[in-house]
């Protein structure tokens, strides 16, 4: 739809453009030129009155040029009432008083059979002598409205089936769960070491389906606007600390060191379930493409912020993929990645979570090894749900 709008409304700023330089030249040239448009085109005076309609607006509302010249536009073209609710009359008043505020609006419309459509109008107010007119030009955009309005049944009802399937996934993961740790655990008889690696393989497939599965329905809930954040006094030390023993067995079985660097900083607000998901996530993802060396989680001072970071010594980022970091799916294309494997959800969720929490100020990764991002320290911080900020 943002194509079309910024073409149609390109044409009408020129469509106006000439129409008023003509007008202040001569009427009868100004009427000419506006007859021949293939725009809508009519003027209404201070009592919302059609004073002037071209040719081509007649025709979409099915009027003869009389049946509407000195008729209110409420009830003849603009419905009282969009299907939406909007009150269209209190709008047309204030497009009257002021048409700087409506320069560009779309609205419902009617036609004389009856039927609904919606233009994107330009309005300029204009004057002829003591009197002042409104100038309107539409264009319609009916077809790419339904349009918009079946995409966003579409996407609803692929939110619906996303969340019912990922609920409906978790049930039977629980209960295999459950099962393989209670044969892990012997209640079936001692296992061999064949046999006990092979559940340890099953805990870790089971581990990672839980994880797509959270994955999936965290992002529909990003995307649903549905995603609901926990704002509370945390301390980020604590933070840190409970996600390196949370994460250590993953890096240790990599033979990798993971290390907490966490600096004085003071008692911050955020969502500390989420900002623990972000830095496991993120600390995944270092694990996934790190073969050797260490991954870091440092924290410190900077400026009114504090800083959070997450290095590692693994295969970095080219610059031209950072683009596409944050786009749903997205995986790098090279041999790391594609050996790593993964949802490709990962990155997108940070985003998500960046984007639904109105956090302000972006920052870009500074290297290929390095991600970061801000928290306002309690001096800076402004009003309003403001948490972290994911670079």
């Amino acid at each position: 739809m943002e194509h079309g709008l910024i073409l149609t409304l390109l044409s009408a700023i020129l469509v106006i453009a000439v129409l008023l330089r003509f007008q202040l030249k001569s009427e009868e040239k100004f009427r000419e030129i506006v007859q021949l448009s293939n725009s809508i085109v009519l003027i209404m005076d201070q009592l919302g009155k059609v004073t002037f309609i071209n040719p081509f607006a007649c025709e979409f509302f099915g009027f003869r040029e009389n049946e509407i010249l000195g008729q209110s536009v409420i009830g003849t073209i603009v419905p009282p009432t969009e299907t939406t609710g909007k009150d269209l009359e209190n709008m047309i008043r204030e497009i009257i008083e002021s048409s700087e505020a409506y320069k560009i609006n779309m609205n419902e419309n009617m036609k004389k059979s009856g039927e609904r459509a919606w233009i994107v109008w330009t309005n300029k107010a204009v004057s002829s002598g003591r009197k002042r007119h409104i100038l309107c030009i539409g264009a319609d955009m009916t077809k790419v409205k339904e349009a918009e309005d079946r995409l966003k049944e579409l996407v609803e009802m692929k939110s619906r089936f996303v969340s019912m399937a990922s609920h409906e996934l978790r049930a039977p993961l629980a209960a295999l769960k459950s099962n393989v740790e209670l044969l892990s655990a012997g209640a079936m008889g001692s296992l061999t070491t064949e046999q006990q690696y092979w559940m340890d393989k099953m805990k870790s497939y089971l581990a990672r389906l839980k994880k797509i599965a959270d994955d999936i329905l965290t992002v529909e809930k990003l995307d649903s606007g549905k995603m609901v954040f926990e704002m509370h006094e945390n301390d980020l030390a604590d933070t840190i600390g409970e996600v390196v023993t949370m994460m250590k067995d993953s890096t240790d079985e990599k033979k990798i060191a993971l290390v907490a660097q966490p600096g004085p900083t003071p008692k911050l607000v955020f969502d500390r379930d989420r900002i623990t998901q972000v830095l496991i996530n993120l600390v995944n993802n270092a694990t996934k493409f790190t073969d050797q060396g260490s991954i870091t989680i440092l924290s410190r001072l900077d400026g009114g912020f504090v800083r959070v970071e997450v290095t590692d010594t693994g295969c970095g980022m080219p610059a031209e993929e950072m683009p596409r970091l944050f786009g749903k799916f997205e995986q790098l294309k090279n041999a790391h990645e594609r050996k790593a494997g993964g949802t490709g959800l990962g990155a997108f969720d940070r985003q998500g979570h960046r984007r639904t929490s109105r956090r302000l100020d972006r920052s870009p990764f500074e290297t290929e090894r390095r991600v970061h991002f801000l928290f306002y320290t309690p001096d800076e911080r402004p009003s309003g749900p403001v948490g972290c900020h994911i670079g």
